[in-house]
């Protein structure tokens, strides 16, 4: 059976797959979660169109470029400075609580690139990541919608001259006064 299935190595990913397979009817989303559960024939895969990692802690996606049909992708983290100072010992708890609810809340992507190898993607969104320092998107030759905000690491976004395709570009807050457009 795992002959025909593919692997994904993320549990996390994997999770969030199956429930929105689930949400589709398309397959069974209370799986035990065992080995087992990591695994999707190629035809549940190509069901779906559009992820949406915001708020979810998901951290390694190198398996994404698994999903050949993905058009859409949202990335985005809990506000980064959400967390407000609290000085009195009865509220150090509930500052406590706070963050470890906002942690929760935050990605955990150290390495997008593998969103530079997802080809048939058409809207990219990406807010509040941290570790976002550089994009490339000269291979998203079918890219209508670019959306980046509050990246505050982003230097570089490179290929954009490759997006023949591009209706909507907004990049805001991002980086410092070093960034720049590259041409590849």
């Amino acid at each position: 059976m795992k002959q025909d299935k593919i692997k994904i190595e993320n549990g996390r990913l994997a999770i969030i797959l199956r429930e929105i397979l689930g949400e589709k009817n398309l397959i069974n989303e209370d799986k035990e979660f065992d080995e087992e559960y990591k695994y999707f024939s190629k035809e549940e895969l190509d069901n779906i169109i559009e992820l949406d990692l915001r708020w979810k802690k998901v951290g390694n996606i190198k398996d994404i470029v698994k999903l050949s049909n993905l058009k859409r992708l949202v990335i985005s983290s809990e506000k980064l400075n959400r967390v407000p100072k609290i000085e009195t010992k009865r509220a150090e708890k509930e500052q406590q609580e706070l963050k470890e609810y906002i942690d929760n809340r935050v990605t955990g992507i150290e390495d997008f690139k593998p969103i530079e190898n997802l080809k048939g993607l058409e809207s990219l969104e990406i807010y509040n990541e941290e570790k976002l320092v550089k994009l490339d998107t000269s291979k998203l030759i079918n890219l209508k919608i670019l959306k980046i905000d509050n990246d505050p690491n982003l230097k570089e976004i490179s290929g954009l001259d490759k997006n023949l395709n591009l209706e909507i570009l907004r990049i805001e807050n991002v980086g410092t006064r070093k960034f720049r457009f590259k041409r590849i």
